[in-house]
């Protein structure tokens, strides 16, 4: 009995300690990332069933395309060089996006000089939503007042150089290589590819075709400037402050979870209107990501050195490998379940997620997250 239910730790947080209850890591739904970029239509029915029951699942890929313990014909893609150069790339563009606007120490409230001037980035709606390039969570629109708990860098799919300036190389990183704009070409690549992958898997249609959604976006070094039509979708890099203040304006505006432990949020639980989501950086030491689960009715911490998900990648891929969260939105729901409802066939619904406050020791540690957002007007 004790194996099938739920991992309980007493985690501390900033003004009591809370159970903080999930799944059994080893419960955790994955799909081995290989794979899905060589051989997608073979994942169909384990993608499907994994949104279905749970509404998320772990893409997860080894140190080495012969060190990771699960390694099988079954669930793994052979050793070979086409593997090892896929894993190389995989692994660069996730490093590229590691680093991505990281601020030697961003703090509450931001500099006056955090917004860029980068062009204003319009939805599918056609509605001006704010300016692409760094934010300070105004937007760069006048009229709006700063984000209180983070700050963005927001990358538009449809051209990257709608950024019109690129933040420099953190002080530890390379000195030379490609310039952080074909970086951002080619870790985009990447998020592209295994988005349109996963959405024809999903949906079971082909999709349109467009530049800078080949294999060479991402494991070329300085892919070509891709321009496509009818994509608007983002790539997001974020910082959480968790500043005290900041924590502090989350409990007078009562951004507390709706289970049973409340913790503090410093993102309320909401949907995404888009079609898949990924995250391809989870972060190794503060937790923040929660994803809700639909099979165990649990919220399932992703981010965070004490987090299952961590947990689940060490299990799957061993030590040193590494892993991207996947969800979709409303948009991937509504299109999906056409039809189903009447037919009696198992539907999917958009993925709930939210972010927690850190624990008490991580108060005031910054936050890194990196979201791609997938967005067709065709399915919009």
């Amino acid at each position: 009995m004790a194996s099938s239910m739920a991992s309980i730790s007493l985690h501390p947080t900033a003004r009591f300690s809370a159970l903080s209850s999930g799944p059994p890591p080893s419960s955790i739904p994955t799909v081995p990332l290989l794979n899905l970029l060589k051989n997608p239509s073979s994942l169909r029915p384990l993608i499907l069933s994994h949104l279905s029951t749970h509404g998320y699942f772990l893409l997860t890929y080894p140190k080495s395309t012969s060190s990771s313990p699960a390694s099988s014909p079954a669930s793994s893609p052979a050793s070979s060089p086409a593997s090892s150069q896929l894993l190389s790339a995989v692994r660069a563009c996730v490093s590229s996006l590691s680093r991505l606007f990281t601020p030697p120490s961003p703090s509450w409230p931001p500099s006056s000089c955090a917004v860029s001037a980068g062009a204003v980035y319009f939805s599918e709606k056609d509605v001006p939503m704010y300016k692409l390039g760094r934010d300070d969570g105004t937007g760069g629109l006048p009229g709006n007042d700063p984000d209180r708990v983070r700050e963005y860098y927001r990358v538009a799919s449809a051209d990257v150089s709608l950024c019109q300036s690129f933040p420099p190389e953190p002080a530890d990183g390379p000195s030379d290589g490609p310039s952080a704009e074909a970086q951002i070409e080619r870790a985009l690549g990447l998020c592209r590819y295994i988005a349109d992958r996963l959405l024809a898997v999903a949906l079971g249609v082909p999709l349109k075709r467009r530049p800078g959604s080949k294999p060479a976006s991402f494991m070329s070094e300085e892919p070509r400037p891709a321009k496509r039509d009818g994509d608007f979708s983002l790539l997001y890099a974020m910082n959480y402050y968790n500043a005290p203040e900041c924590l502090e304006w989350a409990r007078e505006e009562g951004m507390y979870g709706s289970c049973e432990r409340r913790p503090l949020l410093v993102l309320k639980e909401h949907v995404d209107p888009s079609l898949f989501v990924l995250e391809p950086v989870i972060s190794e030491r503060v937790g923040g990501l929660e994803v809700f689960d639909e099979a165990s009715r649990l919220w399932v911490a992703v981010d965070g050195d004490r987090s299952p998900a961590h947990a689940r990648i060490r299990e799957r891929e061993g030590e040193g490998g590494g892993g991207m969260v996947c969800f979709v939105g409303k948009a991937f729901a509504d299109r999906f379940n056409e039809g189903r409802g009447e037919r009696g066939e198992a539907e999917i619904r958009a993925t709930r997620h939210r972010c927690v406050a850190p624990r008490e020791e991580q108060v005031g540690v910054c936050r890194r997250a990196v979201i791609f957002e997938q967005k067709y007007i065709e399915y919009m």
